[in-house]
């Protein structure tokens, strides 16, 4: 192979993985494990799909070091209920979800390389099915517990790391 098409390496690092607030207004309608605080477990289990060495710990980047900043931008754990006014009732019903973005760029230079996103949604069959549990009609569980949800994120990070790699390496 020629050597003007031949790709160079680029070396990856993890800068900063973080969970944005939600300012939604399903927040208010879910309350309790995903309030109005960001929630650090989620950005643990970034950290954890993104195995990438830190940022920081770069004595002297070159030209082809790349950082990554991932955050979440948007998550939300589903629910359901009604809007209703006199005779007529509408149902609502969303799915639980997680937005996660990443910014790439050039660690010497701080010049952006990509800006990528992904969203990731619980399937609608598995969803109903976590509606129809009695917990969740009485109230006394969120349709997506707190394994779900971290499920979701992991699946969405690693969708997020392969388009990186693709996108980059």
């Amino acid at each position: 192979m020629l050597p003007f098409f031949r790709k160079h390496p680029v070396k990856l690092h993890l800068s900063e993985v973080r969970v944005l607030p939600r300012k939604d207004f399903l927040r208010h309608l879910e309350g309790g494990f995903f309030g109005k605080a960001p929630d650090n477990r989620l950005a643990a289990e970034l950290k954890d799909v993104f195995a990438y060495p830190f940022a920081a710990d770069v004595p002297a980047p070159s030209d082809k070091d790349f950082a990554i900043d991932v955050a979440i931008e948007g998550h939300s754990r589903g629910g359901w209920g009604d809007l209703s006014g006199g005779d007529l009732a509408f149902p609502i019903v969303w799915r639980p979800k997680v937005r996660i973005s990443a910014r790439v760029y050039n660690l010497k230079s701080g010049q952006n390389r990509a800006v990528l996103r992904v969203v990731e949604r619980m399937s609608w069959s598995e969803y109903l099915s976590l509606l129809g549990s009695w917990r969740v009609q009485l109230g006394l569980r969120a349709p997506a517990d707190r394994q779900r949800m971290l499920r979701l994120v992991q699946t969405a990070g690693h969708r997020l790391k392969s388009k990186i790699e693709d996108k980059v390496l």
